[in-house]
């Protein structure tokens, strides 16, 4: 009895799919499960057809039924594997997208999603970068995905900028890589990046510190230099080579502190009180010119 391959809780389904079909309905395709002489579950797909008496009144039904449980379960492992896949992408801190050949949209992660000025990952698939956020640099970017994908070889690590939706500029740092098909065609691009604004700010910042620093060390009035736990001088300003009586910094570097200093005794002595105190003003150093002759700091 046909009622006995259905399971219990969709037992009202082919009683109400024949009725359709009596009433003259084809049923091209319908995927449903049925019970297996063990009792176990399996994915039917079913094609339901009426046959019809010279009057055309349905009499009976056809039902022809493929055994799909093995599409099914390969369907769901992708499905699981594809989820997976994109939770691992969603909580990354890298933007990842792929496009296809013509440049278009095929996928991207939820950061990749928002720096576009998408509300999700799914709004990408199809679109281009002209019609993002960042649309100002698209035919840059585009031309960038041509040249990888013409060379075939991937462009790691380089730094750009990159429009927020809000108009701001991202620094980014990007790598791409050409995606193949199964052939080993090239099919289109994977591009990953990461935000590196803040990195980039920071240099920059630590550039005008040094720069402002190094203007303030050469320009000072003041004699400046340090020098190494061994007695090497490893830093030397102008005002300094002067009162030593050198014609510039560079012949100071090439000094050691015994040839500075009057007494190597002050100098020992001079770095036990700093390691002790760790911090000296005020103190009158006897020091030799470049002529032999004293000064006094």
């Amino acid at each position: 009895c046909s009622s006995d391959l259905i399971p219990p809780d969709r037992s009202e389904e082919l009683p109400r799919l024949l009725e359709e079909v009596g009433k003259g309905a084809r049923i091209l395709t319908f995927e449903t499960k049925r019970l297996a002489k063990g009792g176990s579950r399996i994915d039917v797909s079913l094609t339901i057809s009426p046959i019809k008496d010279d009057l055309g009144k349905t009499i009976r039904a056809v039902v022809v039924a493929h055994d799909i449980t093995d599409r099914k379960r390969a369907e769901d492992e992708l499905y699981q594997s594809n989820q997976k896949l994109q939770a691992i992408l969603d909580s990354i801190p890298h933007r990842v997208f792929w496009k296809d050949r013509n440049l278009a949209f095929l996928g991207c992660n939820k950061t990749f999603a928002m720096d576009a000025g998408l509300r999700n990952a799914g709004e990408i698939i199809g679109k281009r970068d002209s019609e993002l956020s960042w649309r100002a640099s698209a035919s840059q970017f585009e031309a960038d995905d041509r040249l990888i994908m013409e060379r075939e070889s991937p462009r790691l690590h380089y730094d750009e900028r990159q429009s927020k939706p809000d108009g701001t500029l991202l620094w980014v740092r990007t790598s791409k890589l050409p995606l193949r098909d199964r052939a080993g065609n090239v099919a289109g691009v994977l591009g990953t990046y990461e935000d590196i604004t803040e990195r980039k700010q920071a240099e920059e910042a630590l550039r005008i510190s040094e720069s402002r620093y190094r203007l303030l060390f050469e320009r000072n009035l003041a004699g400046v230099f340090r020098s190494a736990p061994d007695g090497r001088v490893t830093v030397c300003n102008q005002s300094a080579a002067h009162i030593l009586g050198y014609g510039s910094a560079e012949e100071v570097l090439a000094l050691r502190m015994k040839d500075i200093y009057y007494s190597p005794e002050t100098r020992a002595g001079l770095v036990d009180r700093l390691i002790a105190e760790r911090s000296l003003t005020g103190v009158e150093l006897k020091l030799r010119r470049r002529d032999g002759s004293a000064v006094w700091v």
